[in-house]
């Protein structure tokens, strides 16, 4: 009996503990969020930028001398990457749309061009590259830090941000 009322009391003295533990960490993130300010400034690299340059861009294309927060590098990073993505993304979704979607017997139009499939498909990827630069501008100054997108809700100036999007309106109960 005694061990059983003991036991009891040591779990719910373990209970209070973890819910202190639990409201201190809370504290410490508010705290840290209006603290710490600073990590919001640091120059992280976004995740996709960062796989590439730990994977493929900093071993075989870009000499050692060249750090990785400097911001020609991550400029041309930025073009490689988003250059490529945008092809796979063009010719994936073009092909299956060519495949799936396409009416195939408008070829046999009379207007239609000769060889007018591979003619839009020259013309766009070399328009590619032109439409990508304000696209990579604002990547870029999304990696120096000049925007408000963070990693974790913790870091926003917003402490229920996340409440409004999922339950714009409040319940009466």
């Amino acid at each position: 009996m005694f061990r059983l009322l003991a036991g009891k009391a040591l779990s719910v003295e373990c209970n209070r503990a973890r819910t202190k533990d639990l409201q201190e960490e809370k504290n410490e993130m508010r705290n840290l969020r209006y603290t710490n300010l600073s990590c919001l400034t640091d120059i992280n690299m976004d995740l996709v930028l960062d796989v590439a340059d730990h994977y493929f861009l900093t071993p075989y294309v870009y000499p050692l001398s060249w750090p990785e927060d400097r911001p020609l590098r991550q400029i041309i990073s930025l073009l490689a990457v988003t250059n490529l993505g945008i092809v796979v993304l063009y010719l994936c979704l073009g092909w299956l749309s060519y495949q799936f979607i396409y009416d195939h017997n408008l070829m046999r139009h009379p207007l239609f061009l000769t060889n007018q499939v591979w003619r839009e498909i020259k013309l766009s990827m070399t328009s590619l590259p032109i439409i990508s630069l304000p696209t990579v501008a604002i990547f870029f100054l999304e990696v120096r830090g000049y925007s408000r997108l963070y990693d974790t809700i913790e870091y926003s100036l917003m402490e229920n941000a996340s409440y409004w999007p999922s339950n714009p309106i409040p319940s009466c109960t």
